[in-house]
């Protein structure tokens, strides 16, 4: 062993005091340790929220169901519609024996017509339904012996069946279908009375077969398929208050007559002149722009995979709904884009601009429209003109603007008029300019006091006729 003698003449052991040092460090460390145990509990990530439903017992089993979204254009009411949705057994555990196993019956989400639904909600141009089926496993509750094949994990795929929406007019209304397919796993256990129950049920997404709710993600994303959502927040939210076992679909429809009865017209811009000195033969230059409704999802280009912009007829009528199009050689109206049985017409492809002409008592008629399409319209300044201009849709009312200045809608980012929808019905979106002259100056004598002045005329004529007889009488004697 060895001593170090100290200054003052004493001794003491080296290896005794290392001794002493690594006591205190391990008993330190340990009682770190012990402090940190209790401390990190706070510290640590909190719980996900689990990605599957879970049961108790046979009584309170496992519950799963099925979310519907359907999305129709704004102010059109959705069409009455039941989806049906079907299982498709896979097999047991890992492998794919499929004998024995018991059926999932076909479960349906019902929509009636023109729903109000509180889990409706407004989002851009068209509105957006939510409702969620019944249990899925709701009969096995009633008699588990249907798990015949005892203890296991019961493999199943479900998808939509289509034709839910019914299609009055293949000319006019269009839809589609949702094409996810899920896989659903339904764990099967017995309970403390030895009776089978769904202990757990948890589903997947599919590869190549996508909700539009999960576009963008890859196959096997896992969900909960508990009804009711995961967090049950009081907000709308699909993945926190519904099954997230979801199914996606789109209604839209087409109004106007088309080239067989264009006075059955999907929008009108009418054009207007009023006032002393107005020159009824001036045309008003408008810039017109037309956006398809964001949920149409076709046709779209096979070689970009992109939407195909949507074309829109439109021809310039009278008043009385005759077709007045200008198709000289220097048309008035603006370019035409072609010539049909019914006269001259012009195409507008949506999100494209055109100018078009018209002059007093003319208007620019779509014949065909989708239902909750935007539009744009903005009148040229025309000096001496005062515009004006009223809808039938979107915010109503009468909104005058500036002499000499240019206006129409939307007018600014933020303006309410900003968002212009067109609603359902034909004839029953229109938007109309009106011009009123001022300033004028009379230069001349207005036909519309010619009869005061011709009985004037006529007066002083017989005025004269009388003072000339008396004053001949007079003469005379």
């Amino acid at each position: 062993m060895k001593v170090k003698k100290t200054e003052k003449g004493g001794s003491y052991t080296m290896t005794a005091k290392r001794n002493s040092m690594v006591k205190l460090m391990t008993v330190f460390a340990l009682s770190m340790m012990l402090c940190l145990s209790m401390v990190l509990p706070s510290f640590a990530e909190p719980d996900k929220p689990k990605e599957y439903s879970e049961g108790i017992d046979s009584g309170n089993p496992a519950k799963a169901a099925i979310t519907k979204i359907f999305k129709i254009p704004s102010d059109v009411p959705n069409p009455k519609s039941t989806f049906t949705f079907k299982f498709t057994a896979v097999g047991m555990d890992d492998g794919e024996d499929t004998d024995g196993m018991p059926v999932i019956p076909e479960i349906t989400i019902s929509f009636e017509a023109n729903e109000n639904s509180l889990n409706d909600s407004e989002e851009n141009d068209y509105r957006t339904v939510v409702k969620e089926s019944a249990d899925i496993l709701s009969k096995f509750k009633l008699d588990p012996t249907e798990w015949i094949k005892g203890e296991g994990v019961y493999k199943y795929t479900v998808e939509e069946i289509e034709g839910g929406i019914p299609i009055t007019d293949s000319e006019k209304e269009e839809a589609s279908y949702s094409k996810a397919k899920y896989e659903i796993e339904i764990w099967v256990e017995k309970d403390k009375d030895g009776k089978l129950f769904a202990r757990f049920v948890n589903a997947k997404t599919v590869t190549n077969f996508i909700d539009e709710y999960y576009s963008g993600e890859e196959g096997g994303k896992k969900v909960n398929p508990t009804p009711g959502g995961v967090n049950q927040k009081p907000e709308i939210s699909i993945e926190d208050d519904f099954s997230q076992v979801i199914f996606s679909n789109r209604y839209w429809k087409t109004d106007g007559g088309g080239e067989k009865d264009p006075t059955l017209s999907a929008l009108d811009i009418i054009k207007n002149v009023a006032g002393n000195g107005a020159n009824r033969n001036k045309y008003f230059d408008f810039t017109v722009k037309v956006i398809q409704p964001s949920l149409i999802n076709k046709p779209v280009d096979p070689d970009t995979n992109e939407l195909i912009p949507r074309n829109y007829k439109a021809y310039v009528m009278d008043k009385n709904g005759n077709i007045v199009t200008d198709i000289t050689a220097d048309a008035k109206n603006g370019v035409i884009s072609g010539e049909d049985s019914k006269g001259g017409y012009f195409l507008f492809t949506s999100n494209q601009s055109k100018v078009i002409s018209l002059k007093d008592g003319q208007k620019l008629v779509f014949v065909d429209l989708h239902v909750g399409s935007k539009v744009e319209v903005e009148e040229a300044a025309a000096e001496g003109y005062l515009p004006k201009y009223e809808r039938t849709f979107g915010k109503l009312g009468e909104f005058p603007g500036e002499e000499g200045k240019a206006w129409g809608f939307p007018r600014t980012p933020d303006d309410p008029a900003s968002l212009i929808y067109t609603i359902d019905g034909v004839n029953a979106n229109t938007a109309t300019f009106t011009n009123t002259r001022t300033g004028a100056t009379p230069t001349g004598i207005s036909v519309d006091e010619l009869p005061y002045i011709v009985m004037v005329g006529v007066a002083l004529a017989g005025l004269v006729a009388f003072v000339a007889v008396k004053y001949r009488r007079k003469d005379k004697y």
